[in-house]
């Protein structure tokens, strides 16, 4: 109570140094002194708002005069000393001004512009001859492919261009880490499978400079090692695991293995100046048009500046929005949590509920405050749909619903520890609605809408919320029956599954915290005026 929980809201990696972020204890003194070095002034926000709002009297206005023994007599300028440090109703009966189109001021407009600058903005886009060994923030990382005839290329990122289009010169730079982004390419696949599809290019025939200064020794380059691939089926949109051979390869109009997606996690020595390694997670699939097609490549990197104990947050410590709740099954006494985010699967790409379908670009990440309607259907005939209502197999096991058995549990911050339960909130259910067939009428009823209702509260400073989960309960309802309507029982109609997750504020009024306001008036000590003697006297 009193006190501001949200003190470095820009820390998102447990024992990792985040990018620009001043506050966070795991970034090198040397890396914070370059990000608040005022000629770049890259240092990301502490909190959620700057706000700031004192009000106190003038010093000249302030004097003090003596009175009796025990009492104090305070002038009108004293009584105007007290200075407004917290305002904790900042926007309750405050309004922003309305201005006109005449009242908007063309050198006011250009000053905002010029302040509001993104760090993206401020980077160094030159490429001058780096001669330390020392990789300094923003730097740019080189890197040496097999077959190319010179050292010294940038490490390439592709990146959307204004259209969309893949930039490739977009390179990455020292602690700066590119966020995943799709960009679009329009190639012929079997010409494009030795260039820009190739998956050796961006991992086994790609070394990275673990230095800062560029030089022709292979020793001074690090190798990308691949820890995970998979393979996407371009036609359902679903992946799976690949454990054969990624080697992108051409044949007569298609491309096999062609890279589409590929994602770097660079780690750092302890001083955060070099690399220590650098791994990749892809996906690769299978092209094939004998014309120029559009093909779509996703890339980022991200840095971590430990090898050990590193854990991506979802907020320190509210949850910020967008980033992914932080959900666990328990079994037995042990919480199993979803690390990297919890996964909505089971709606194929065309709206079916498929048994099998997942896919790392189609399907949603349970995010904290994106509310969500997920729809997928399941098709039959009038027997069908009657085999299906009264065969004993329950609706509620379909993968649209599998979040249902396995989150049992749901973290009440976005940096708790994953290993105390405490911390942790058990999510609440009722029980399921039977299900029941008739005949006379086609309807099937049956648990067909799961909603989950997560209550959110805002805690710690007015200025500076930090929002944490205090309750999760999740219902099966019938939804809308099942009823059979086409005019002939053997055509097939589409019979809807849905689930919904909400996002309720609590409702309580909020409790305003005020620390108690300073005495104003120093005390004076009873022998202020010793050896004198105050005494009083009659005109």
């Amino acid at each position: 109570e009193g006190e501001d929980p949200g003190s470095c809201v820009c820390d998102l990696t447990a024992n990792s140094c985040d990018s620009f972020c001043c506050c966070d204890p795991d970034c090198g003194e040397a890396v914070v002194d370059y990000w608040e070095d005022p000629e770049n002034d890259l240092c990301a926000p502490e909190r959620f708002t700057s706000y700031v709002n004192v009000h106190c009297i003038r010093d000249e206005e302030f004097y003090l005069e003596n009175a009796r023994r025990g009492m104090k007599v305070a002038s009108d300028g004293i009584n105007k000393l007290l200075c407004v440090e917290i305002d904790n109703s900042p926007t309750i009966g405050k309004f922003y001004e309305v201005l006109g189109s005449n009242d908007i001021s063309n050198n006011t407009v250009e000053s905002r512009i010029t302040e509001y600058v993104k760090y993206s903005d401020k980077l160094d886009t030159s490429q001058e001859t780096i001669t330390r060994s020392e990789f300094l923030p923003q730097d740019i990382i080189g890197s040496m492919a097999n077959g190319w005839t010179q050292y010294g290329y940038s490490w390439p990122i592709p990146a959307p261009d204004g259209f969309g289009y893949c930039n490739d010169m977009n390179s990455a730079r020292w602690l700066v880490n590119d966020s995943p982004e799709q960009c679009l390419r329009i190639v012929t696949p079997s010409e494009a499978c030795d260039n820009v599809l190739n998956s050796a290019l961006y991992t086994d025939s790609l070394m990275i400079s673990e230095v800062a200064q560029l030089t022709q020794s292979a020793s001074n380059f690090v190798s990308v090692s691949v820890n995970s691939v998979y393979k996407r089926d371009l036609e359902s949109n679903s992946e799976e695991l690949f454990s054969g051979s990624y080697a992108s390869s051409g044949s007569g109009c298609s491309c096999f293995n062609a890279l589409l997606e590929a994602h770097y996690t660079l780690t750092t020595n302890s001083e955060q100046n070099s690399v220590s390694s650098v791994s990749a997670e892809i996906v690769v699939g299978d092209l094939s048009s004998c014309d120029p097609t559009e093909v779509a490549q996703k890339f980022s990197v991200r840095f971590f500046t430990s090898s050990e104990g590193v854990k991506l947050r979802s907020g320190n410590p509210g949850y910020q929005t967008g980033l992914p709740v932080i959900l666990a099954s328990k079994s037995g006494n042990e919480l199993n949590v979803y690390e990297e985010g919890f996964k909505l699967d089971g709606v194929a790409i065309d709206g079916k509920c498929d048994q099998a379908f997942n896919s790392l670009a189609h399907s949603p990440i349970f995010a904290f405050r994106q509310e969500i309607v997920l729809n997928c259907y399941l098709e039959f005939t009038f027997e069908e749909l009657q085999n299906y209502c009264t065969s004993g197999t329950s609706n509620t096991e379909l993968p649209i619903f599998s979040i249902h058995k396995s989150v049992t549990h749901i973290g009440k911050f976005g940096n708790i520890e994953y290993d105390n339960e405490d911390d942790f909130v058990q999510v609440q259910e009722d029980s399921v609605p039977e299900t029941s067939w008739n005949e006379a009428t086609g309807t099937c009823s049956l648990p067909n809408l799961l909603i989950y209702n997560v209550v959110t509260l805002e805690v710690g400073s007015v200025t500076n919320p930090q929002t944490k989960i205090v309750n999760v309960k999740r219902t099966f309802e019938q939804g809308a029956n099942w009823v059979f309507k086409q005019k002939s029982k053997s055509m097939k109609q589409k019979f809807m599954n849905t689930l919904v997750i909400n996002y309720i504020p609590y409702d309580e009024e909020t409790d305003f915290y005020s620390p108690p306001a300073p005495n104003p008036i120093p005390v004076m000590p009873d022998d202020i005026l010793y050896p004198f003697r105050v005494s009083s006297s009659r005109w």
